[in-house]
């Protein structure tokens, strides 16, 4: 059987969806499919995994996501002919494809990377992305604990990311051959990664651990590297603090150091920290940063500070401890690749084959085959690209529930957030009249 898959996904550059999509084009093309890659990013070439090599990729702008565009998309997808679409990422854009399929046999898997909770304040309205995960026919989370605010359970499906496929869990890990270095993989960014929280907590120990280093690889996001190498020099830790760009030899690295230092603010699935732990390297992150936290178990296999994702002087404390103490730091190091042994290469590429399956059994049997008018109204409605600039935080479900009040006529099956994007539109706008003769309103 050759299944044609699609992927969509909104950037495209060397980060952690585009890794996942890599693993997946590269692992499953000898089970028979193919694949294409539909994005709006233009990278740079040297920027870009290795695919397999039957992918395409298609670079396309669709920006604003308005009818004109929108029939642009339906128009690529349906050239580009495939059996089953799946959106992957934490983006608004994530709406567009099943706006575009809507009418169409192909099925769609919405692949969700981040929490419900990152998502509601970082991306997008989220009773917008619950009906639009409603309609999608499989929903995809990295980690069980994040299947809580999907429905229903029964089209959503758990597939964890993949460590490195070279590296051997079985593998015996002596730290005691390696440098004392503290290493951090990701890229310079100040909101997510939080690079400067690491720095910050170097300095406060550094004095005292004259002969440890900490050695820094990641991409210049906006211009975060620049900044990081300017704080290094502020504080002095020029002799002790390498700032070095993206590296390709991942696991080359882990293997020279003693600790890896994880100071984000939020994941969805850190797969620098699985690859850490696969390859026995202790990982030190922050207790409020989900996604990590349900991987590193604290005094296990790394350590979990406590307190705030911006308490550079906890981090510290953190450090501080495995470096101190090298017994606890080699009882991590010993627990660490079977804490993530269930995260296999093999495991990851035949979760992914039985998903893939699943949806292409429901081919022209798929949610948005065939909608009726109402259903076809309302989705235009749902995914209006002038929606997409509301302001998450006016959108609390308090605020709606008082508005709702207006609203006695209302059919219950009308999600009161449309009432909310009543006033998006004009008075003599189309969707509004239809909206309103939904409600039962004038």
């Amino acid at each position: 059987m050759s299944v044609h898959v699609l992927i969509y996904t909104h950037h495209w550059t060397v980060g952690g969806i585009e890794k996942v999509i890599h693993n997946i084009t590269q692992g499953l093309e000898s089970r028979g499919y193919t694949f294409s890659i539909l994005t709006n990013d233009v990278p740079s070439p040297e920027r870009q995994f290795r695919l397999g090599k039957n992918a395409r990729v298609y670079f396309r702008d669709f920006k604003p996501f308005d009818v004109t565009n929108a029939e642009r998309m339906k128009s690529l997808i349906l050239r580009i002919n495939p059996d089953i679409a799946v959106v992957m990422g934490s983006n608004r854009s994530n709406l567009w494809v099943p706006r575009a399929l809507a009418g169409t046999p192909v099925p769609v898997i919405m692949s969700e990377h981040n929490t419900q909770i990152l998502v509601a304040k970082n991306f997008i309205n989220p009773e917008i992305y619950r009906a639009a995960r409603a309609i999608v026919d499989f929903n995809h989370v990295l980690l069980p604990n994040y299947m809580s605010t999907f429905s229903p359970p029964s089209k959503t499906r758990v597939i964890g990311n993949p460590f490195n496929s070279n590296i051997n869990v079985e593998q015996k890990i002596d730290l005691s051959t390696r440098e004392n270095t503290v290493l951090c993989l990701a890229r310079y960014d100040y909101i997510q990664k939080q690079p400067q929280v690491l720095v910050k907590a170097f300095a406060e120990i550094v004095s005292r651990h004259p002969d440890w280093k900490l050695s820094l690889f990641g991409g210049n996001w906006k211009r975060g590297q620049n900044n990081i190498q300017a704080l290094v020099k502020r504080l002095n830790l020029e002799g002790q603090v390498e700032v070095n760009d993206h590296t390709d030899d991942v696991i080359g690295e882990m293997q020279k150091a003693k600790i890896l230092a994880f100071p984000s603010a939020y994941e969805g699935f850190p797969l620098v920290a699985v690859d850490a732990l696969a390859s026995g390297l202790p990982v030190v992150a922050f207790s409020e940063c989900e996604g990590v936290n349900h991987l590193v178990r604290n005094g296990e296999n790394g350590v979990l500070v406590h307190g705030d994702v911006k308490d550079y002087k906890a981090f510290a404390n953190g450090l501080e401890q495995l470096m101190l103490d090298e017994d606890f730091r080699l009882q991590l190091a010993e627990n660490a690749p079977a804490s993530v042994a269930d995260y296999s290469h093999d495991i990851f590429l035949d979760n992914w084959d039985s998903l893939f399956k699943e949806a292409y059994a429901k081919k022209g049997r798929n949610i948005l085959a065939n909608p009726n008018a109402i259903e076809r109204h309302y989705l235009e409605l749902l995914f209006d690209y002038r929606m997409e600039d509301i302001s998450t935080k006016e959108l609390s479900l308090a605020r709606e529930a008082e508005r709702a009040k207006k609203y006695a006529n209302a059919r219950e099956w009308v999600p009161l957030f449309v009432r909310k994007f009543l006033n998006v539109f004009s008075p003599g706008h189309g969707l509004k009249r239809i909206a309103k003769k939904l409600l039962g309103v004038r």
